[in-house]
């Protein structure tokens, strides 16, 4: 059952900093005033739910249950997360920054995964 969560106060807009037609559904940061794909374990602002281009519209979901990319099969829910070297959630680890947690699980790589949002400073603490 799909439960990702698009009311406008969850979700904030800002330009793109690259290409990221092919990275939707991935963790974010921003960087110089302008959306790109986080690296492994960095601070994620949300998750990008749309396909923009350089300079472009990116509409980041930054509260809510979320649609996020798999790095790997997540067996279990209530799952902490983190970003993968590709912005995708991957299992946190006790020395990177949390986004959220798995509130169901992805079988493989690639999959979706739906993630309860709660970034820093007010997220879920590993």
């Amino acid at each position: 059952m799909a439960t990702q969560q698009l009311e406008a106060y969850n979700t904030i807009t800002l330009p793109a900093g690259g290409d990221l037609t092919g990275a939707q559904f991935k963790l974010v940061k921003i960087s110089s005033g302008a959306v790109v794909l986080c690296g492994a374990g960095e601070h994620a602002i949300g998750v990008r739910v749309n396909k923009p281009n350089t300079g472009e519209a990116a509409s980041v979901q930054i509260g809510g249950i979320a649609k996020v990319q798999a790095d790997a099969a997540l067996a279990t829910t209530g799952t902490k997360i983190m970003s993968s070297a590709d912005g995708q959630a991957a299992a946190a680890t006790s020395t990177n920054h949390v986004i959220g947690m798995t509130v169901t699980t992805a079988g493989a790589a690639a999959d979706l995964v739906e993630v309860l949002l709660a970034p820093p400073p007010h997220g879920i603490l590993a």
